[in-house]
């Protein structure tokens, strides 16, 4: 079959190098125009642009993919089928009724749970044992198209969103492979979604990130891991923005003698301990963080350079998350 394939993120990149070394013929990969990234703001190819010219794939990046000239340029193109991962726009009516064999998405759930537009990071956020992933046909309604095909992978209790994509992207392009080749031989016949059973995401905003320390230690955990690698989980010490990228979970026994303590509060910062914090039920072990214009450290680090102390609190981060440091984390040196 003659195929187009829509996508802008690093994730895409597997399943367009799948299709592209596989028996059908890979017309053009569309992707999203150049955007200014980074500090400086530079005008940047993406992930997806870079692999393209490398692999020597025809690129195109129209400023909308649903703007009425070019759809009529796809026209001419005549493709099969369209597949979609991540691409970052809705696909509209006439956009879908070019190709005879319609569209097909990778969608990173179980579908009918998690549709929309964060499935990785919620399925972290809601403790899920498991999730997958799910070719299915595009319709006008987001996510709500017939199933194709699904794969599940387990989350592992330390896993990030960062680790759950390289799983995604592994097990993914196979399952695309797979549903491609059954709709080329006729084999395969998609089935209804039960939409009484799904479940919704949003987009992950940075208020989204902000650390409720009277949580319970099992939610904060998985926010973290949720959060990272990007954009990061954010709380404040002493009027400064910290980014939590790792944690464990410990139960209240070891902590329980010492009396309550304040959700947010250090409980400990002793060898081999670590930074150890108290949350609405449970406490939570930092193992790396980061404060804002440094880089990533350890847990124990952190309590040396910044002399952190029993009693400290992390408190929610300033409304303005991007504020820049406005003074020295450290307390002024200790007496000997």
């Amino acid at each position: 079959m003659d195929l187009l394939f829509l996508g802008s993120s690093s994730f895409s990149i597997p399943f367009i190098n799948a299709l592209h070394e596989s028996s059908h013929r890979l017309l053009a990969v569309i992707t999203r125009p150049d955007r200014p990234s980074g500090r400086g703001l530079e005008v940047r190819p993406s992930a997806v642009k870079k692999f393209c010219q490398e692999k020597g794939i025809s690129l195109l990046q129209p400023s909308s993919v649903n703007e009425k000239n070019f759809l009529g340029y796809l026209v001419s193109l005549r493709p099969d089928l369209l597949v979609v991962v991540a691409y970052g726009e809705i696909l509209r009516p006439p956009l879908l009724a070019i190709p005879p064999r319609g569209s097909v998405n990778v969608h990173a759930s179980l579908l009918p749970k998690y549709r929309g537009p964060s499935p990785i990071e919620t399925a972290i956020m809601e403790g899920e044992a498991r999730t997958g992933i799910t070719t299915m046909l595009i319709t006008p309604a987001l996510d709500e198209g017939d199933i194709f095909l699904q794969r599940e992978v387990e989350i592992l209790s330390h896993e990030t969103a960062g680790d759950l994509y390289e799983k995604l992207m592994q097990i993914g392009p196979p399952l695309l492979l797979e549903t491609v080749e059954g709709i080329a031989q006729g084999t395969l016949v998609p089935v209804p979604q039960d939409h009484s059973q799904a479940t919704y995401t949003a987009k992950i905003t940075p208020q989204m990130a902000n650390i409720d320390w009277q949580q319970e230690a099992r939610r904060i955990h998985d926010l973290i891991r949720a959060l990272n690698p990007r954009p990061g989980a954010r709380t404040a010490l002493r009027g400064n923005i910290i980014k939590i990228w790792g944690s464990q979970v410990i139960g209240q026994d070891k902590y329980a003698t010492k009396g309550p303590a304040e959700p947010g509060s250090v409980v400990g910062t002793s060898s081999p301990e670590g930074l150890i914090v108290a949350t609405g039920e449970d406490f939570l072990r930092i193992t790396e963080l980061q404060p804002v214009g440094r880089k990533r450290m350890r847990g124990e680090d952190f309590i040396r350079g910044y002399h952190v102390q029993v009693g400290d609190r992390f408190e929610k981060t300033p409304l303005k998350l991007d504020m820049p440091v406005v003074k020295d984390l450290c307390y002024p040196p200790r007496e000997k």
